[in-house]
């Protein structure tokens, strides 16, 4: 598993395993993705793995099976039954 610089603006879908930063406009994890990142985003909508640091301006979403964990902030918050979230967790200003 490589460090990764990734920063687009449009959307990442991650289905395998990734590891550095990555900045986009959307970032989806899907249920066979590991995010080991840095990752910012408006949107992040996570059915996998994501572990280190999360930022999600608007919005985070963990659906079933989906699990979070480590430094994380959001504007909105939702999380399906069988869902996890666990860290540092801050909700912070919509941008």
């Amino acid at each position: 598993m490589d460090n990764f610089q990734l920063r687009i603006s449009g959307e990442a879908i991650i289905d395998g395993e990734m590891s550095g930063t990555i900045e986009a406009g959307k970032i989806i994890v899907g249920k066979t993705g590991k995010l080991t990142a840095d990752a910012v985003a408006n949107y992040v909508e996570v059915s996998g793995q994501v572990v280190q640091k999360t930022v999600a301006n608007i919005s985070l979403s963990i659906q079933s099976g989906g699990v979070v964990s480590g430094e994380v902030s959001y504007g909105d918050l939702e999380i399906m039954k069988g869902g996890e979230i666990m860290g540092t967790i801050s909700q912070t200003t919509k941008k």
